[in-house]
C-alpha cells in the first residue's frame, strides 16, 4: 500500500470517528418503539402470547423512558426483570430473541444448566457478561464496518489502480513535492546572491544581447509544459484504466502484491485450551497470552501473484481494519452492553429443587448456581478483556416450563429479582395452524421455497392445513409435549417424497405443480396415529 494510501486511510478513520455519534439516544430510533408497535412488530414473528409481549414490551419501553428522566432519578430506576412459564416450543425464546433484534440491543441466551456453583467443575457465571461483551463488541464492529465499506472500496481501487499503472504513485508524488530549481532559476538566484557592478550593468544595457532576448527559447517552460503533458496523458490512461476495472474487466488479470497471508489473528499452533480445566478469568488470561503470543509470530506480508477478483476481497479486509478505531468500537459497545443489554437464561427450572425434596450434594450446587446468578441480576461489576461491565441496567429475562418444581422453589433473593412473572400459553390446534401461514418465516413458506427451486409449485388446502394442525396438537397431548417443534416433525415426515426424488439436474421448462390434501396428510400418518409408542419414537 502507498504512502499516499495510508494517508488517505488514516485521515478516514480520523473523519469517521468524528462523525460517530457520542449519545446513545443515536444508537436506535426509540422514540418510535412504542409498546404496541413493539407487539405489532412481534406479532409478524410470534404467534398467540399476547401478555409475554405485552410484557416484554414494556420492558423496552422503560428502558428509553428511563433516559428522558433526570440525571439523579436515572440510576436508581432499574429494569423489572421477566420470568416466563411454558412448555418448550411455545415462544419464549423467540420473544425474546426478536425483542432484542427489533431493539438492536445486544443479546445472549445461555442455558442455567451450563453453568455450577463456584468451586464445582463447570462454567462460572461471570461468563454470561463477558459473553455478552463478546457480541455487543462484534455487533458494534459489524455495524461500523458498514459505514466505511464504500470508503474502503474507493481505497482497495485506488490500491489496484496504482499496481496496474506503477507510474502513478510516482507521478503523483511528484506533483506534491517540490519541483528542483532549473538551471535559469539557479543562474537567477547566484545573480541575486552577487549582483555584478554598476558598470558592467551600464555596458550590459547599452548593448543588449539580442540573440539572449530573441533566439534561444525559456528552458522553464519548456520543464513545465513537458510535465503537464505527461501528467496529462498519466490522468488520461489512468482514468481509462478505472473505468475497465469498475466494470469488471479486468477481474481475472493477475497481479504481485504484497499481502498479509489469511487468518491472521489466529494464534500460534500447537497450543489447545479447549480440554484444559480452567477458569474463566484463567482462560481470558491465557487468551489474551496467546493474541499477544500471535502478533509476535504473527507472518509478514509477502508478495503475491494473485487475480484482482480474488485480491479484492484481501485488501478490502485489510483497508477496512486499518480504518475502524477499536477503541471507539469498544467504547460504544461497553455502553450498549451496561444499558441496552438482554440476557435470556433458559431452562432455569432445571436449577431449582421441589421444596421438601433433596438429592444431597446436587441440590447444594443447584441453589449455589442461583445465589452465583444474584449478583449478577443484583447489579454488579464484572470484569472483562475489555475492562469493568456494570449490570445495573442489564435486562434479564429467564425462562422455564416448571413442571417438577414452581418459582416459588427459588431462593427468595432470587425470586425478588424476577418481579415480572407471565405464563405462556399451551399451543392449540388454531395456534398450530397459524403457526404454519402467518409468520413471514412459516413453515410452509419455507418449503414453498427449498422445493421451488427445482421446479415444484407446492400448493396446501385448507383442509390439509387443518389437519396437520390437529395432528401436532393430538400428539403433543399423548405424548412429550414440545408445542410448535411438533411442526417440523410432521412437515418432515409430510414432504418426505417430495424432498427426496426431486432432482435439480433435470430443468424442467414447465414447473410441476403439486396440491396436499386432507386425504394425503392422513394416508401419510395412518400407520404411525394408531401406535402411541410409534408415533412417540418418530414423530
Amino acid at each position: 500500500m502507498s504512502k499516499d494510501s495510508l494517508k488517505n486511510t488514516n485521515s478516514t478513520k480520523l473523519a469517521l470517528t468524528e462523525q460517530l455519534p457520542h449519545e446513545t439516544d443515536d444508537f436506535i430510533n426509540e422514540p418510535d418503539l412504542t409498546p404496541p408497535v413493539i407487539v405489532a412488530e412481534l406479532n409478524k414473528h410470534i404467534i398467540a402470547q399476547d401478555k409475554a409481549k405485552r410484557s416484554v414490551a414494556i420492558a423496552l419501553r422503560n428502558r428509553y423512558r428511563r433516559r428522558l428522566v433526570p440525571k439523579a432519578l436515572q440510576d436508581e430506576i432499574y429494569p423489572k426483570n421477566i420470568l416466563m412459564i411454558g412448555n418448550t416450543g411455545v415462544g419464549k425464546t423467540e420473544i425474546a430473541r426478536r425483542l432484542a433484534k427489533l431493539a438492536k440491543a445486544p443479546f445472549i441466551k445461555v442455558e442455567a444448566t451450563k453453568f455450577s456453583q463456584i468451586g464445582y467443575v463447570g462454567r462460572n457465571v461471570e461468563s454470561i457478561i463477558r459473553d455478552l461483551m463478546n457480541n455487543a463488541v462484534i455487533e458494534e464492529r459489524t455495524l461500523m464496518r458498514q459505514t466505511i465499506e464504500s470508503k474502503a472500496q474507493k481505497e482497495v481501487t485506488e490500491i489496484i489502480l496504482d499496481i496496474l499503472l506503477p507510474e502513478s504513485a510516482a507521478a503523483l508524488n511528484r506533483k506534491q513535492e517540490k519541483p528542483a530549481p532549473s538551471p535559469l532559476d539557479t543562474l537567477s538566484m547566484s545573480f541575486a546572491m552577487h549582483p555584478p557592478s554598476s558598470s558592467a550593468t551600464d555596458n550590459s544595457s547599452a548593448k543588449p544581447n539580442n540573440s539572449t532576448l530573441t533566439g534561444s527559447s525559456n528552458p522553464t517552460a519548456e520543464l513545465n509544459n513537458s510535465s503537464a503533458q505527461r501528467h496529462e496523458s498519466f490522468i488520461k490512461t489512468r482514468a481509462k484504466l478505472k473505468k475497465s476495472l469498475l466494470a469488471g474487466e479486468l477481474e481475472e488479470k493477475v497481479i504481485e502484491i504484497m499481502l498479509t497471508p489469511t487468518d491472521p489473528s489466529a494464534p500460534p499452533t500447537g497450543i489447545n485450551i479447549s480440554g484444559m480445566n480452567l477458569g474463566d478469568n484463567q482462560i481470558d488470561a491465557l487468551g489474551g497470552m496467546m493474541k499477544n503470543l500471535g502478533n509476535m509470530f504473527r507472518p509478514k506480508k509477502s508478495k503475491q501473484a494473485i487475480t484482482i477478483k480474488d485480491a479484492r476481497p484481501r485488501l478490502l479486509e485489510e483497508v477496512a481494519e486499518s480504518m475502524l478505531d477499536m477503541n471507539r468500537v469498544i467504547a460504544r459497545a461497553k455502553v450498549k452492553t451496561e444499558t441496552m443489554g438482554i440476557v435470556f437464561i433458559d431452562e432455569i427450572d432445571k436449577i431449582v429443587s421441589k421444596t421438601n425434596e433433596t438429592h444431597g450434594n446436587l441440590d447444594i450446587s443447584r441453589e449455589g448456581v442461583q445465589r452465583d446468578i444474584l449478583p449478577l441480576v443484583e447489579g454488579s461489576s464484572v470484569p472483562t478483556s475489555y475492562g469493568m461491565i456494570k449490570t445495573d441496567h442489564v435486562l434479564f429475562i429467564a425462562a422455564g416450563a416448571f413442571h417438577i418444581s414452581s418459582p416459588a422453589d427459588m431462593i427468595p433473593e432470587l425470586q425478588g429479582r424476577f418481579p415480572i412473572r407471565v405464563k405462556l400459553n399451551p399451543l392449540k390446534a388454531a395456534e398450530l395452524k397459524a403457526i404454519l401461514i402467518q409468520p413471514k418465516n412459516a413453515l410452509i413458506k419455507q418449503y414453498q421455497a427449498l422445493l421451488k427451486t427445482e421446479g415444484i409449485l407446492l400448493k396446501f388446502n385448507s383442509d390439509a392445513i387443518n389437519e396437520i394442525a390437529r395432528t401436532a396438537e393430538w400428539i403433543n397431548s399423548e405424548s412429550e409435549n414440545i408445542g410448535a417443534r411438533r411442526l417440523a416433525t410432521l412437515m418432515e415426515k409430510l414432504l418426505e417424497e417430495y424432498l427426496f426424488s426431486s432432482n435439480s439436474t433435470t430443468k424442467k421448462l414447465v414447473a410441476t405443480s403439486i396440491t396436499i390434501d386432507k386425504a394425503y396428510v392422513t394416508q401419510c400418518f395412518k400407520d404411525i396415529l394408531p401406535d402411541k409408542d410409534l408415533s412417540r419414537y418418530i414423530l
